[in-house]
């Protein structure tokens, strides 16, 4: 029911790498991605609005990049294991 839900009300948060602006990952909302990556709200919110760079990794965006060259969707599993050790 949750996932259903997510699904239909949620705004989705497509994950980019920096380096090339490949599509690694599409959240269903940012809740999930709070819950799946454990991104603080505060530095989700910041990424989104001013495009800065998540750990000088992912660019996060509430479109989808058109002009993107490449997709290489990943599960949140490896997204996670980018993160440097003092943000897991």
């Amino acid at each position: 029911m949750r996932d259903k839900l997510r699904k239909e009300r949620g705004v989705p948060i497509y994950v980019y790498d920096a380096k090339d602006f490949t599509l690694l990952y599409i959240f269903e909302s940012k809740q999930q991605m709070y819950s799946l990556i454990k991104i603080h709200h505060n530095s989700l919110n910041a990424c989104l609005a001013t495009g800065i760079l998540y750990v000088d990794t992912f660019f996060f965006s509430l479109d989808l990049i058109e002009e993107s060259a490449s997709t290489n969707l990943l599960s949140p599993s490896p997204i996670f294991f980018f993160l440097p050790q003092e943000v897991k």
